[in-house]
């Protein structure tokens, strides 16, 4: 449908890179997404962490630079595993023993039993449909140490089937999502073997959120940056043309009031 190259383009277009989204109220919704998701699982320094769907690899190698954490981002993607590489030149090296970027060819992912702590991901989970869900959800527990945690943000529907039929189409064939309720998303997550713990939706606020710089958002939460430079701008400018039909389902998902942002945190159970 879409050429790979051109699929990272065109995200990269729309999302400086990150490929995330604005929240309310007052923040950068990129950054946002990332300080939110290393809250809720507590990630730190020494923990391990499995970014699952990383995309180009900035918001992997933003995941060490504000904790200190090593992280693993993976994607199915040849094209985006360059790019994330590629940032180890952006910092002089100072990542590259923390983070590392994996090509997967499905579903099984490629790390032994009990490896981390946390695995993260943002706006993924969703292309993964029927069965392979089961499969995924198999391979987090395998891979996660005892109580580890899974969180990850996500798109969600208001109210199931409230999309028309029009706007529904555009998005879930165009993206190859499958658009969940919180409710049905949290029911995902227990059946699969995880304790929910907490959960926030949010609704995009995409004129400030994709507008402003992280430095904003930074210092109107008193926050300092290990490396200022590393997010302030894209370091992926499109290396071809972008898909006219990604970039408008991207604006109907924008402009639709029946989608919110969902914030997920759930751990293993014992």
């Amino acid at each position: 449908m879409y050429s790979e190259q051109q699929t990272t383009d065109t995200y990269n277009t729309l999302l400086n890179g990150r490929w995330h989204t604005g929240i309310r109220p007052n923040t950068v919704g990129q950054l946002a997404v990332e300080q939110e998701l290393i809250m809720l699982s507590s990630m730190n320094s020494d923990s391990v962490v499995l970014d699952f769907g990383c995309g180009p690899g900035l918001v992997t190698h933003d995941y060490w630079a504000m904790t200190g954490a090593r992280v693993f981002g993976v994607t199915n993607q040849p094209s985006q595993i360059r790019l994330g590489q590629s940032l180890g030149h952006t910092d002089g090296g100072i990542g590259q023993s923390r983070v590392q970027y994996v090509l997967i060819n499905d579903l099984i992912l490629p790390f032994p039993d009990d490896y981390f702590d946390i695995i993260v991901s943002t706006e993924a989970l969703c292309h993964i449909i029927g069965q392979d869900k089961v499969v995924l959800f198999n391979e987090f527990r395998r891979v996660l140490k005892p109580a580890g945690k899974l969180v990850y943000q996500d798109w969600a529907m208001s109210r199931t089937g409230c999309l028309d039929a029009c706007a529904r189409s555009i998005i879930e064939d165009t993206y190859h999502v499958k658009l969940q309720s919180l409710g049905q998303q949290k029911r995902v997550l227990t059946k699969n073997g995880f304790n929910v713990t907490a959960t926030r939706k949010v609704y995009p606020q995409w004129n400030v959120g994709l507008g402003r710089t992280a430095l904003d958002y930074f210092a109107l939460k008193g926050l300092k940056l290990r490396y200022p430079h590393l997010y302030t701008e894209c370091p992926f400018p499109p290396a071809g043309p972008v898909s006219e039909s990604l970039l408008e389902a991207g604006r109907v998902l924008q402009e639709s009031p029946d989608f919110y942002i969902v914030f997920i945190c759930g751990e293993m159970a014992i």
